[in-house]
């Protein structure tokens, strides 16, 4: 193509992709969820159209369209959700005065169950020798849901047993990220299939609208059993969730095991992102709630099918109803505004804010970027710590004496806004004093960062943290 040729073609294509980035950045405008996004977003549009249209057209949605309308398109197919569900259960919810509590039960639209034993699992050992065990018992079906499944020695022992089970004549039902999970091979899941296990995969290629989208993941973790036994948590499958990747080992998770009602509230949010994919509801559920302890808990999903910002309110609420402690762990600190307030608000209120992040990294920008945010936050009193022993992969959260939180949201703004997740709130004593056990042997374990760390870092390292912290809003 001689000079002139590029020119008459390149006359036509500019208008047209100037045209596309102001319509872009009027829908950033009239969608965007703040302000510092919105500025970039549509700077960047209307400045640079060729290179952010495209980006913004895979990765600028905020709103995970039809999750909802697939879920109530034939409300008579998703019959055990709703009335049947909460008759089920009706017996084990419990209630209470605390305004705090049941803004959490709002948000999530389930209830507060007791009758529930609930285990904490600690690391990747304790975590898969209960989930196999787990696995060996089921009787009738089992509900599987990760977002990370490696074909590795882990993954392929958890398959070998899906399939010894299904074989047996229970029902195996396993939900896949389709980007999670992008190194999954295809012999994998035929393997599976051929075995009689019904698959799907979750992502955006089933609406209309978020087909070009990869900005959304579901992050869940989720095994259901019979109705009676859950597992949800932040360790997904794979080798190096057990520790045995050489350059994260050892790996620091923790995960959670709920007997009792609380396990059909799992099976709820399993059954919601099944359908939501296949538009059948898996058969032969069971519904009938049992008594297995003291224990209460409430699982709490959240994600950007909802029309709140469902992971945000709930994180801020635990945040207000702290008085004396507010202790957290993520392998990532990218916060919002809302969010470093809550913590911040807390400060003031004389409360004792710690977050522990690791030492080492598995996303260099992300870690970087992390550097920015601690060295903001940590100047209004909030204490950061630095995980020496091992990559810290844990989502947890300890409020006062009454609340321990178990999950798979991360404090950065890919879990608050983008990402499905799920939360598993325990309000009993056993479970916080176990979590507080366990989050002070974390601290034994942590350096305290000291406020004017980053500060004393070599200015390129400050100026390349502060461009890649510049990049959280558009996330």
């Amino acid at each position: 193509m001689d000079w002139n040729t590029f020119i008459y073609y390149f006359s036509y294509l500019y208008p047209t992709v100037l045209i596309m980035g102001l319509f872009c950045a009027f829908d950033v405008i009239m969608k965007g969820r703040s302000s510092q996004g919105v500025i970039a977003w549509s700077l960047c549009l209307i400045i640079f159209p060729f290179i952010t249209v495209p980006f913004y057209l895979v990765f600028g949605g905020r709103k995970y369209h039809g999750y909802v309308k697939a879920r109530r398109k034939d409300e008579s197919k998703l019959k055990n959700t709703g009335t049947l569900f909460l008759s089920k259960v009706g017996d084990f919810i419990t209630s209470g005065d605390e305004a705090w509590k049941k803004a959490l039960e709002n948000i999530a639209k389930l209830p507060v169950t007791k009758g529930n034993k609930v285990e904490v699992l600690v690391d990747g050992n304790a975590k898969f020798t209960a989930l196999m065990e787990a696995l060996e018992k089921a009787e009738k079906y089992i509900l599987f849901q990760y977002y990370m499944v490696r074909d590795d020695k882990t993954g392929q022992s958890v398959k070998e047993l899906l399939l010894k089970k299904a074989s047996s004549g229970v029902k195996v039902y396993f939900l896949y990220d389709a980007i999670g999970s992008y190194e999954l091979s295809k012999k994998y899941l035929k393997e599976l299939l051929a075995g009689g296990v019904k698959v799907a995969q979750f992502g955006s290629y089933r609406f209309v609208k978020n087909k070009f989208q990869l900005n959304f993941r579901n992050h869940r973790k989720i095994v259901v059993i019979d109705g009676q036994t859950a597992f949800c948590g932040g360790l997904n499958i794979g080798d190096e969730y057990k520790g045995l990747d050489p350059k994260l080992s050892p790996w620091r998770d923790t995960h959670m095991k709920i007997l009792g009602p609380g396990a059909l509230c799992v099976q709820v949010v399993f059954l919601e992102d099944w359908f939501s994919m296949v538009g059948e509801e898996p058969e032969g559920l069971c519904w009938d709630a049992k008594e297995c302890g003291n224990n209460e808990v409430l699982l709490l999903p959240t994600g950007p099918a909802d029309e709140l910002d469902t992971c945000t309110l709930s994180f801020i609420t635990a945040c207000n109803s702290a008085k004396e402690k507010l202790w957290m762990t993520s392998p990532y600190f990218v916060p919002s505004k809302e969010v470093s307030s809550a913590l911040e608000a807390a400060v003031q209120r004389g409360v004792d804010v710690r977050v522990i992040v690791p030492d080492k990294a598995d996303n260099l920008i992300v870690q970087m970027s992390s550097q920015c945010f601690i060295d903001s936050v940590s100047k209004h009193g909030v204490k950061f710590y630095r995980y020496k022993e091992g990559f810290l992969h844990e989502k947890v959260m300890l409020v006062d004496d009454h609340i321990a939180v178990v999950g798979t949201a991360n404090l950065d703004n890919r879990s608050f806004s983008l990402n499905f997740e799920l939360m598993a709130y325990s309000f009993d004593t056993e479970t916080v004093s176990s979590v507080y056990r366990m989050l002070e042997r974390d601290f034994e374990n942590s350096e305290e960062i000291p406020v004017d760390e980053f500060s004393q870092r070599p200015f390129m390292y400050q100026l390349i943290a502060k461009i890649y912290s510049l990049g959280a809003p558009l996330q």
